[in-house]
């Protein structure tokens, strides 16, 4: 996984390379009940949950919660599947108060991401 974070800032970008998922949609539902068992995203509110026609395959999972300084976020996670058998997940996080502002960041980074596996 490579990670970009913002020095003064809190929009976070990461690219995380693996294996292709039979079904990308049930792999961020797993993700999502993990995660929300394991009260690792507390004040968790959903907001989407979608498969995605994308390359080979994909999913999309937009949710917000409350991190550990006590700030609420919102992510959104790209997860596509490629023809080579492989897949990218390509997360976008940032303040809620500032997501308005920072969506259209994603949008770009969507219609710019090019998968090289």
């Amino acid at each position: 996984m490579t990670c970009f974070r913002e020095p003064s800032g809190a929009r976070v970008l990461s690219v995380e390379a693996g294996p292709a998922r039979t079904d990308p949609l049930a792999h961020l539902r797993a993700q999502e009940e993990r995660l929300v068992a394991a009260d690792a995203l507390p004040g968790y509110r959903k907001l989407d949950i979608s498969a995605l026609d994308v390359f080979d395959g994909g999913a999309l999972w937009e949710c917000s919660w409350e991190n550990a300084a006590g700030e609420r976020v919102h992510s959104i996670r790209l997860l596509a599947n490629t023809s080579a058998g492989h897949a990218y997940t390509v997360s976008w996080l940032t303040k809620e108060f500032d997501w308005q502002v920072n969506a259209a960041y994603f949008v770009m980074i969507r219609q710019s991401f090019t998968p090289t596996l």
